[in-house]
């Protein structure tokens, strides 16, 4: 019920004009709450997608989510199963939740990775421990990029290489070929899939390689490039549709409904219980939280650097003693942005770039205005760039600690220290001096060097090391359905929403604990207990109807018509195909489900370092250019990193 509180001037004692409110609020908050509205105005489209919303194509990506036919055995246990197990990791595996996340907070395993808040996450989900967590597959239409560092310009780009851990290129087709073929061909009448992938490879006809890909930009040609040219053409577009599967089907995905959505759209004031309208008053005054977490599903889009704790140590890694780099974030996705728009300059039909700009995009105009802009921060934010002498970014800043005039000063304590050496703590390796006054001015000369200001605007070589406008940042996640959808932040490392809560109230992660510096917006925010409990019981009012729900409401909706429930498809469900007989057409695949990125981009191994982003994503394949880091780890074929 609306109603209007009106405090009289008159009643003040004094010439005051009134002071007008609704349910508690004044004009100017509810002007706030109304830009906060869930899933506000019309869904956006893809404009990259030819085949946008098309229901056959999205249903033939619903199976697939749920396929785990494809899957080789298990090499790391975790809740998905045991070392050895075969067909038991699909996409479902990283989003096996009402809301399409990871339920799971860590595995069964003592051993397991640790992160800079000491917390021991743990999890694999089959082929390698993962560095990064799992957001929800719903509400996706707003979000302008996606995985936290916003690797990748649409659900295309990420989609074309998702299977790409489950098996190679080769594998997936010759799967696809023997399970999906009428499907795949009816959802894609243009673009059929080859005949010849069922002639078996015993046959001496036989054109396709029973497994294996192109080779990456930078890196020696293989089999694949010894196909015919039609063959490898076929295998390219195969790749682009499976983006386009993998863009359908999760944008079906809705949480409509919640009690906040309610509160706002339908001015239902009983929607919200006092605390969490106490909660909501703190969200957009004292807290201030709708400045990052603000329209249709209550993310900004941009990337911001809250000291969000990071995963440092994962089992197996090289030199698992000693941390790993925290995570990169947004830099680690320019850099490999910057390769693949390289490439595109290169050959503006290169078929090994998928992104909105390549051949594939539909609006490829669009595309290259948008990923330009990303180039133009690297070549304006890099600060090192990559050289013979300087392979990755901690040695960026290590240059100058081994100059001679900082060798002079290692054992001169009268003056200041301003770092200590890393490699052994007894000494110092940057002291203060005139030209050196803080820590980050000791890595000053070695960044201004005349070779790192000659190559600063050259976005041919990969950089290593930008400045605090890219290192360390993370979109803003969507606060939609969060007190259902834990772990948070981009590592998982946080479990419940009250120690979210009090993270951002003492003002952030410490420095040392993650990459970059801090925003300036991150600021202890002094909340008390009584405050945090209201945030929560707000933060809770955000969670809508599963998909699931929706089908049901719809169907009995239906029902209640007088109409055939079965017209109500429910997007929620598992449509895959029964599985094949053992050993038949690829189906135990080359690779595993969940191989080094998780089926849907989760991250793995190299996680925390951007999956060899840093360094042009290719190491050697690299070379001082940085090609190469368009198909490595992280690159066009997504597998995860720190873009997860």
């Amino acid at each position: 019920m609306r109603f209007k509180i009106i405090v009289s001037a008159a009643a003040l004692g004094s010439a005051v004009a009134a002071c007008e409110m609704t349910d508690d609020f004044t004009d100017e908050e509810w002007s706030q709450i109304k830009a906060l509205e869930p899933l506000a105005g019309t869904p956006p489209t893809n404009p990259y997608n030819i085949d946008d919303q098309d229901e056959a194509v999205a249903k033939l990506g619903q199976q697939l989510f749920f396929e785990k036919d494809v899957a080789e055995a298990i090499t790391v246990a975790g809740p998905s199963g045991a070392v050895g197990e075969t067909r038991k990791v699909g996409c479902i595996n990283c989003h096996d939740s009402k809301y399409f996340a990871d339920p799971d907070l860590s595995s069964n395993s003592p051993a397991g990775a640790i992160g800079t808040n000491g917390l021991v996450p743990g999890l694999s989900h089959g082929r390698n421990w993962l560095a990064t967590n799992t957001g929800q597959m719903v509400n996706l239409h707003w979000y302008e990029t996606i995985l936290w560092g916003g690797r990748f310009d649409s659900m295309i780009e990420h989609g074309v290489g998702v299977w790409g851990t489950s098996a190679t290129l080769l594998a997936q087709a010759r799967f696809m070929y023997t399970k999906y073929k009428d499907e795949y061909n009816a959802a894609f009448p243009d673009s059929p899939l080859d005949d010849r992938l069922g002639i078996p490879t015993t046959d001496p006809t036989n054109i396709f390689p029973a497994t294996g890909a192109a080779a990456g930009i930078g890196a020696a040609p293989g089999a694949f490039e010894m196909m015919p040219a039609d063959a490898q053409a076929n295998l390219f577009q195969f790749r682009v549709n499976l983006g386009r599967l993998f863009d359908n089907y999760p944008r079906k995905l809705f949480t409509p409904d919640s009690p906040f959505q309610r509160y706002v759209r339908d001015k239902d004031y009983s929607a919200l219980s006092g605390a969490a309208k106490r909660g909501l008053k703190l969200f957009i005054g004292k807290a201030a939280c709708n400045d990052c977490h603000n329209g249709p599903i209550m993310s900004d889009n941009k990337f911001h650097n809250i000291g969000a704790p990071n995963v440092i140590f994962l089992p197996g890694a090289t030199m698992a003693t000693l941390p790993s780099p925290p995570n990169r974030g947004r830099a680690a996705a320019v850099t490999a942005v910057t390769t693949n728009m390289n490439a595109l300059d290169d050959n503006e039909d290169d078929p090994r770039v998928f992104n909105g700009a390549s051949k594939f995009s539909a609006n490829r105009e669009l595309g290259r205005t948008r990923l330009n802009a990303v180039r133009q921060q690297d070549t304006e934010h890099c600060i090192c760039r990559r050289v013979d002498a300087v392979v990755d970014a901690a040695a960026c800043t290590a240059t100058v600690m081994m100059s001679a005039a900082q060798m002079a000063l290692r054992g001169l304590e009268s003056l200041e220290c301003l770092k200590m050496d890393d490699v052994d703590p007894s000494q110092c390796a940057c002291r203060k001096t005139e030209a050196l006054t803080t820590i980050d001015a000791c890595a000053e000369p070695a960044l201004s060097s005349p070779v790192q200001s000659t190559l600063r605007a050259n976005s041919r070589v990969a950089c290593l090391k930008y400045d605090d406008t890219l290192e360390g940042m993370f979109r803003t996640p969507t606060l939609l359905n969060v007190a259902e959808t834990a772990p948070y932040f981009h590592s998982g490392l946080a479990k419940t929403l009250e120690e979210v809560i009090w993270f951002y109230n003492v003002g952030g992660g410490q420095s040392g604990t993650f990459a970059g510096k801090k925003s300036p917006e991150i600021r202890p925010l002094g909340l008390t207990e009584a405050e945090v409990s209201d945030l929560v019981e707000f933060l809770k009012s955000l969670t809508g109807k599963t998909p699931a729900q929706v089908a049901a409401e719809g169907k009995q909706a239906a029902i209640d018509r007088g109409e055939d429930p079965a017209t109500v498809w429910d997007w929620s469900k598992n449509t895959s195909k029964p599985p094949l007989p053992s050993g038949a057409g690829g189906a135990t695949g080359a690779g595993g489900s969940m191989g080094t990125g998780g089926s849907m981009g989760r991250g793995g191994g190299g996680g925390t370092s951007g999956g060899g982003g840093a360094t042009g994503a290719g190491g050697s394949a690299a070379g001082s250019t940085g090609a190469g880091g368009a198909t490595g780890a992280g690159g066009s074929v997504g597998t995860g990193g720190s873009a997860s």
